[in-house]
């Protein structure tokens, strides 16, 4: 093989030599050999594979060894890579038996189009389109299967939200599934494809339909379209979104707006980005996302100013003394036993009694006093929560803090 490799590579320069000295003749820019040697079922190959390897830069040469019976097989993969296509499997289309037209089967179409017709589901969930793509025994190559779906009161003349479509070829244009499907849809039906999801359920993918005597595979968008309406703001995605501190975290943004400037001579640990994102690392620390998972930043009228407080860089005398009152009233309020009432969040209490209130709402308190360890002032505040209230901590990770 390599012998007939450069034995074409010579007679390939020597014809552009020809080309170039002529005014009617093109000179070949680039060339992709590829050498098959096929071998009967009962021996072994002497000839081994290689991948496409460049010999020049006007060359490119494979070889591929495989047995006589699977030449159909390895020549639809190559076209597939070739021509930039992908393979379809429709599957479960249901058929009248030749026999006895009385019962009926499920039958399979393989069917190849242009591979971006496939864009949308690689670009979705790993494990959904490893699902769906699979080897099929005796074949080289991957193919995609897709269910066949009849919706009720979807008919081929409805418009479809599509994102692309493709012409289509059978495999097997001989075949009786696949004589059945195109003249099922010649005469202008359509059909659904629905792809299965791994975690359960399927969704409605591609739809097969044809125009003007030839036929396509409609690409159909599986996501929110922009024809649609916006969505409300308590259908997004992660749970309920009301459940959100969105007002905070609107106030979090204002409070670390960027603005453009320029500067000269920045070092580079010094430079506002990074100080920007020490900032937010300091900010962040301990910020609850939603409202139900959270009881002081609802308590706001008990707790302000301590949590704008603890999070500064650095603060004061004043300010420290400020933390340590918020501190004492909690306790003359526990002490009292009266009841702790948060702002209009639409949020039932985390435990109905009191004691349960008080006690998650001190485990807060110390896991936002406890991530804000910047000074020493800082840890006084912590050493004053500690001091006022008993926690069930090991000595030693309190001699840590």
């Amino acid at each position: 093989m390599k012998r007939l490799e450069e034995i074409f590579l010579s007679v390939l320069n020597q014809q552009n030599k020809i080309c170039s000295s002529s005014d009617r003749l093109l000179t070949i820019d680039h060339c992709h050999l590829v050498i098959i040697n096929t071998f009967p079922i009962n021996i072994e190959s002497q000839v081994n594979n290689h991948p496409p390897k460049s010999l020049s830069p006007i060359l490119t040469t494979e070889v591929h060894s495989i047995k006589a019976p699977q030449i159909p097989n390895k020549l639809s993969s190559l076209i597939l890579d070739h021509y930039d296509l992908a393979s379809t499997t429709v599957t479960g289309i249901p058929m009248k038996e030749e026999q006895n037209a009385s019962s009926s089967a499920n039958y399979d179409v393989e069917i190849f189009h242009a591979s971006s017709a496939h864009t949308a589901i690689l670009k979705g969930n790993a494990s959904d389109s490893a699902a769906i793509r699979t080897i099929k025994d005796g074949l080289e190559y991957e193919t995609t299967t897709l269910k066949w779906c009849t919706p009720r009161g979807v008919s081929g003349s409805e418009l479809q939200n599509c994102t692309c479509m493709h012409r289509i070829t059978p495999v097997d244009v001989n075949s009786r599934p696949s004589l059945c499907l195109i003249n099922f849809l010649l005469n202008g039906r359509s059909v659904m494809l629905e792809m299965p999801r791994k975690a359960g359920g399927k969704i409605t993918s591609h739809l097969l339909a044809a125009h003007g005597g030839e036929i396509f595979i409609h690409t159909l968008c599986t996501a929110r379209s922009v024809l649609e309406d916006p969505p409300s703001i308590s259908e997004g995605c992660g749970g309920r979104v009301t459940d959100y501190r969105i007002t905070d975290f609107g106030l979090l943004i204002k409070q670390n707006t960027l603005l453009p400037i320029k500067m000269k001579n920045v070092e580079e640990g010094s430079q506002p980005i990074h100080k920007m994102k020490t900032r937010l690392n300091r900010l962040t620390r301990y910020w609850p996302l939603t409202i139900s998972s959270t009881l002081i930043f609802n308590l706001k009228s008990y707790f302000d100013p301590l949590p704008a407080l603890i999070t500064k860089d650095k603060i004061t005398d004043e300010e420290v003394f400020q933390c340590k009152k918020v501190i004492y009233n909690l306790i003359s309020l526990e002490s009292k036993m009266e009841p702790l009432h948060p702002l209009n969040t639409g949020q039932r209490m985390k435990g109905q009694k009191r004691e349960e209130q008080y006690k998650a709402m001190w485990n807060e308190l110390e896991m936002l006093l406890k991530n804000n360890l910047h000074t020493d002032n800082h840890r006084s505040i912590y050493t004053c929560l500690l001091e006022c209230h008993k926690f069930n901590f090991d000595e030693d990770k309190i001699a840590e803090k």
